[in-house]
């Protein structure tokens, strides 16, 4: 737990050069791999989204998604990350290579196109995508492990209509997708009941709320936990648990069960542990824990 304590509690201000994406007309282009903001589609000054929070420069520096983990920079570029990766760029500043351990150490290869669009990714265990663009840099065609898809583009107004034809399923499946500011915002004939924050970001329900440095600074920033009891027995009690810093929903903060009735919470404002005790208790389903 010692970088989540130091990785918490620093604000970062970086340098650095990465893939860019064109949100407006290319949504569904590939990006090697997620670390900024704007690979997430995110504008403001964005502290956490997801399970991911951010230098004030728009840096991913820390992830609580399957582990917990912080990210390394060296050199005004991404480095490493404290789960073992690293990772390598190459002179444009596109992630080039990043060596992993998975029963032995392998390595994962990113190669780009004259206009730093991403055509192929291969790993030593066996792994190949390759990636296809029409004349406007749009992809058009992805082959991942033989698994191919076709895409195909049409405006109407302000929404971008892309047609997804996925042969590894048979018969061919075709899907619409439908986009507007690089926001997915309709499948088919069904459209998502969508909501936005100031700056325009999408609300996903299974992200919680966008936190933004200027909701956090030089406030008292309480936090507080929701336990809803399950329907049916439950062998893990953070997942009927919402976690939210000043009234904001957040899924970035680390949370352990103790005993199966108390819940540890880490406190990155404070770098510290918060006991709520006897959370899980019936009397307390949908209640406010602080």
């Amino acid at each position: 737990m010692k970088s989540l304590v130091v990785f918490f509690g620093l604000f970062f201000s970086f340098n650095v050069y990465s893939q860019v994406i064109d949100w407006e007309n290319a949504p569904v282009n590939p990006i090697a791999f997620k670390y900024k903001l704007e690979h997430f589609n995110l504008k403001g000054d964005v502290y956490a989204f997801g399970k991911q929070l951010f230098s004030k420069d728009g840096f991913m520096i820390f992830e609580n998604q399957f582990s917990t983990h912080s990210f390394l920079y060296k050199n005004n570029q991404l480095y490493a990350d404290t789960s073992g990766k690293l990772y390598e760029f190459n002179n444009q500043g596109y992630l080039s290579k990043m060596t992993y351990a998975s029963s032995g150490v392998h390595t994962q290869t990113y190669s780009y196109n004259t206009e730093g669009l991403l055509i192929k990714v291969t790993n030593t265990k066996g792994y190949n995508a390759v990636y296809d663009y029409d004349s406007s840099n749009r992809l058009i065609k992805s082959n991942i492990g033989g698994s191919i898809k076709e895409y195909s583009y049409k405006k109407n107004s302000d929404e971008l209509i892309i047609t997804e034809k996925d042969y590894s399923k048979s018969p061919m499946k075709q899907t619409i997708l439908i986009y507007k500011n690089g926001h997915w915002i309709g499948k088919d004939d069904n459209r998502f009941n969508n909501r936005y924050d100031t700056f325009g970001n999408l609300i996903l329900s299974n992200k919680g709320d966008t936190l933004f440095y200027s909701d956090i600074e030089n406030k008292a920033n309480e936090i507080s936990v929701v336990y809803e009891k399950a329907t049916y027995p439950t062998s893990n009690f953070i997942n009927e648990c919402k976690f939210y810093i000043n009234s904001k929903r957040v899924e970035f903060l680390f949370a352990k069960v103790l005993n199966r009735k108390d819940l540890m919470i880490y406190d990155p404002f404070k770098e510290k542990y918060l006991i709520v005790e006897d959370a899980f208790d019936d009397t307390k389903s949908g209640k406010t824990q602080i």
